[in-house]
């Protein structure tokens, strides 16, 4: 108590107002998933706070820069009061904790399905839909919902890889260095060649090929009988 104040002596010990009163940080649960990056929460002591703001990307002129985080209803989160006031609250932090009994094995059963995590190197996104994005030590990938292993990026390598049963694309591809290729090619539209093109195997074409443009179908080889003047080769004579 001060000695010096008129004040009496309750407001000398007490806040003088419901809003000198400090809110210290506290968990609670999600009730409800809001538009505009917000959310109704309940607090451990039971207080209900409504269109709580949560974190997001920064959004200017119709597009954003950042992460959209998931947020999910029954999510335990921290909550925290700006300049301590209970009428600031914002949701800081998310924490992979249930907040209902009967989700209390959602924790154990996760670790149990994902054990390769390492906290000290792996950085993961997951959808509930079930595939996961992971950046691990010089490597990025992309599983699937049975945790295959479907495409990587390896800095070390300097390589990327995609195991998927089909990959299309709709743009205009341009490759420098070498490109092997094992499998059948199959080719609508024309090829243009600048350069050698060497086969180890039968070439055939379903109209004609020309060499110099000269055409292989019109044009007959010479061969000279003896005495007689060049004649055209013609198709093998049936044997006798």
């Amino acid at each position: 108590m001060n000695m010096f104040s008129n004040d009496e002596e309750y407001l000398q010990t007490h806040p003088s107002s419901i809003d000198d009163i400090q809110t210290p940080p506290t968990l609670a649960m999600v009730t409800d998933i809001l538009p505009r990056f917000k959310a109704n929460i309940l607090t451990a002591d039971g207080v209900e706070f409504r269109n709580v703001r949560y974190f997001g990307p920064y959004i200017s002129e119709n597009t954003a820069h950042g992460r959209a985080f998931g947020i999910k209803k029954n999510q335990i989160v921290l909550v925290e009061f700006i300049g301590g006031s209970f009428r600031a609250p914002i949701i800081s932090k998310m924490y992979p904790f249930a907040a209902l009994d009967r989700e209390l094995n959602n924790l154990s059963g996760f670790w149990k399905k994902y054990s390769f995590i390492d906290p000290e190197t792996d950085i993961i996104d997951f959808h509930e839909s079930g595939y996961f994005i992971r950046q691990t030590t010089n490597k990025i990938q992309v599983f699937d919902q049975e945790q295959n292993l479907i495409s990587e990026v390896d800095f070390s390598e300097k390589k990327i890889s995609w195991k998927i049963d089909r990959i299309e694309i709709e743009s205009n591809i341009s490759i420098k260095g070498d490109l092997t290729i094992k499998g059948n090619t199959n080719q609508t539209g024309d090829i243009h060649v600048t350069g050698e093109l060497s086969a180890t195997d039968e070439i055939s074409s379903d109209m004609d090929v020309k060499a110099g443009q000269i055409s292989l179908m019109t044009h007959p080889h010479q061969y000279n009988p003896g005495p007689l003047p060049p004649a055209p080769t013609g198709p093998p004579e049936a044997s006798l």
